[in-house]
């Protein structure tokens, strides 16, 4: 009996001391979870406030269908979603086998790389916002580039002819490269491979390697488009521009998030048995085919967080597009002028802020299931059956 009473005291204790927590979970989380999902079914009457309330149905979820912004935002945030996982996985993989070797002040780089991450977005968004502004470092840069390429060499001949030809031997080294690298990766796939006839195979060389000297050389090749953005960019700023606004936020977000996913990464690398390096050195692998058939697959499962944490972290983006672009710069399509990283975080914001909540609300719940059923995908897609 007295056992009993000792056990009852002991759960009425633990009760108290978890009351707080429930308390704070219930009124802060829970209420307003089972409130918005209320909310989603209603919408502000005439008085735009939540006193003003009237029971409407589905209709806010069939009209996210039809909302073209909603729609883009959905558009503009996978595409920002593409951008920044990969290039933060890959970012935070190759930091973490960089200083999973001996080198000199591992520690200390180590820490260096993590900071950013400690700091508050706004911060960050801020801090990059002055670096991409008109005069900034990113933008003198910017035009440097394009005044270089761009310089007449040959109406500049006589007046400055040094610096003529130095830029002319310049250029003419930049698109060398370039022609080599097209050449490298073609004759890596010749034809001759895949067509037995000598002579077709040859024709089909040069027109494959002269269609891709086009693409890239032409009027409306990749280096002409490349100009032209260029040129926007340095007119307008690269957060100005449409096609240089959204990559300059990932690069933002991926050297602020790269140090978290360096230490999910280095402590998986670290937990990798050295037997099995040594073993396939005794078979004769190099470091890449160590990397591709060890590393890369038991690393795997920090993959798979990194994505679907991705994926969810675009999906709820909102305070390095409040802090850099505030959703602009404005694009027209369908004769609609929408916001280039007008993404669905930031979209969901305004609404509230022009008091459609029951909008906003129904909105935030399609964006959950959005975000289940790709994260099942990204399961289904990353994970082994074995």
């Amino acid at each position: 009996m007295a056992k009993a009473s000792t056990q009852s005291q002991e759960n009425k204790v633990s009760y108290l001391f978890l009351a707080p927590f429930l308390i704070i979970f219930l009124v802060f989380l829970a209420y307003p979870i089972v409130y918005s999902f209320f909310l989603s079914f209603q919408e502000a009457g005439t008085g735009y406030s939540l006193s003003s309330l009237e029971w409407v149905g589905l209709k806010n979820y069939f009209n996210l269908f039809t909302d073209i912004e909603f729609l883009w935002a959905v558009l503009m945030t996978f595409y920002y979603a593409i951008l920044i996982m990969p290039l933060g996985i890959l970012a935070s993989l190759i930091l973490a086998i960089l200083l999973n070797n001996k080198i000199s002040f591992k520690n200390f780089f180590r820490s260096a790389y993590f900071l950013p991450n400690v700091l508050d977005m706004f911060v960050i968004g801020t801090i990059w916002t002055l670096i991409y502004s008109k005069d900034g470092i990113v933008d003198k840069f910017i035009k440097l580039v394009f005044d270089f390429f761009t310089y007449d060499f040959l109406g500049n001949l006589t007046n400055s002819f040094f610096i003529s030809l130095f830029t002319m031997f310049t250029q003419g080294v930049c698109y060398g490269l370039v022609l080599f690298f097209i050449y490298k990766i073609y004759t890596s796939f010749p034809m001759s491979r895949y067509v037995k006839n000598e002579k077709l195979a040859h024709m089909l060389d040069i027109l494959v390697y002269g269609v891709a000297f086009v693409l890239v050389f032409g009027s409306g090749g990749l280096l002409g488009g490349a100009s032209k953005v260029l040129g926007s960019a340095v007119n307008n700023g690269v957060l100005g521009t449409p096609a240089t606004c959204m990559p300059a936020v990932v690069f933002a977000l991926v050297v602020k998030g790269a140090g978290f996913g360096m230490i999910l990464f280095l402590a998986a690398i670290q937990n990798i048995s050295e037997a099995v390096y040594e073993a396939a050195d005794i078979d004769g692998c190099n470091e890449i085919q160590k990397f591709f058939y060890i590393t890369l697959p038991l690393v795997k499962p920090i993959i798979f967080f990194m994505a679907v944490t991705g994926i969810i972290g675009a999906l709820n983006a909102f305070t390095e597009i409040y802090a850099m672009t505030k959703g602009g710069p404005i694009v027209t399509v369908l004769g609609k002028s929408l916001g280039a990283t007008k993404l669905t975080g930031y979209y969901l914001f305004t609404k509230w802020e022009q008091s459609e909540f029951g909008y906003a609300a129904a909105m935030s719940y399609a964006l959950l299931v959005l975000t289940i059923v790709i994260s099942k995908v990204q399961e289904k897609v990353l994970t082994p059956e074995d």
